[in-house]
């Protein structure tokens, strides 16, 4: 989640503008619009951060499925595999005879 905040470009923007808009209400004394900016950061932080925890968990669905896909694909394909290694081992046996 902290990566999400570090590395979105909307995050960095309202981060900027927040800090300062912070650092002008200290100088400044503006307590109360602080305060305002700093529960707007907090309910931009909620909804993005939800937004991308479904984003997350869909990514991780679609990747389990794939693995699942081609876990299947490479049983199927393993008997073949066996049968042309055995083959393989027993024409190899023959020629040193």
């Amino acid at each position: 989640m902290i990566e999400i905040v570090f590395t979105n470009k909307y995050f960095l923007i309202i981060g900027f503008i927040v800090a300062a808009a912070i650092s002008l209400a200290i100088l400044k004394k503006l307590f109360k619009v602080s305060l305002y900016l700093f529960l707007i950061l907090i309910i931009l932080f909620f909804t993005f951060g939800f937004f991308y925890k479904d984003q997350m968990s869909s990514i991780k669905n679609n990747v389990n499925k794939k693995i699942e896909r081609s876990s299947n694909e490479l049983k199927k394909s393993l008997p073949d595999f066996e049968e042309k290694i055995k083959k393989g081992v027993s024409d190899k046996l023959k020629d040193k005879k």
